[in-house]
């Protein structure tokens, strides 16, 4: 159930004052497997490192943070929206990293993200939206249900925490 659920954009101002929630749905992310571009163990001072970083992007309009919040204003799962930077692209941008809280998974939220994503591109006169995903994960299943478009599979492409090579699935979705 997400009744309770907010999702909204976050400023980098407020990215700043929220460094160590946000730190630490990532390093959940990453301890429990989730394929969002880090090893374990993700440091405290990496993932703070990241957050920052997403700040100064915030800044410059290279990347649109969004948000879910409980009923108490706590962070429980985050995405970011890359606008293309290339004049031939600026239709599209590319969704990274969705991420859930595993203390708040199995209530819809990355959905909601993923919808809220959607919406802020169509506002934002995005009509292309691309993504990819470890193969084989939940978070495959849920854009295909999602009605994003399987582009293919790139074997070997993503380095996994145990050593070995796995691949990565590609999507689109016209808005």
């Amino acid at each position: 159930m997400t009744d309770d659920i907010q999702v909204r954009r976050i400023g980098a101002h407020e990215v700043d004052k929220r460094l160590e929630r946000l730190a630490d749905i990532l390093i959940d992310c990453v301890a429990h497997g989730d394929s969002v571009s880090f090893l374990p163990p993700l440091t405290r001072r990496r993932a703070l490192m990241y957050w920052r970083s997403v700040a100064d992007a915030v800044i410059c309009n290279g990347c649109v943070l969004l948000a879910a919040e409980d009923g108490a204003g706590q962070i429980v799962g985050t995405t970011q929206m890359m606008p293309a930077a290339s004049e031939n692209q600026l239709h599209s941008a590319r969704v990274v990293k969705v991420m859930v809280d595993r203390s708040a998974r199995r209530r819809g939220i990355g959905r909601r993200l993923i919808s809220a994503v959607s919406d802020l591109a169509r506002k934002e006169g995005k009509t292309l939206l691309t993504l990819s995903t470890a193969t084989g994960s939940a978070a495959e299943r849920l854009y295909a249900s999602e009605g994003w478009q399987r582009v293919g599979i790139i074997p070997g492409c993503v380095l996994a925490p145990d050593g070995t090579y796995r691949s990565a699935t590609f999507f689109y979705k016209h808005l």
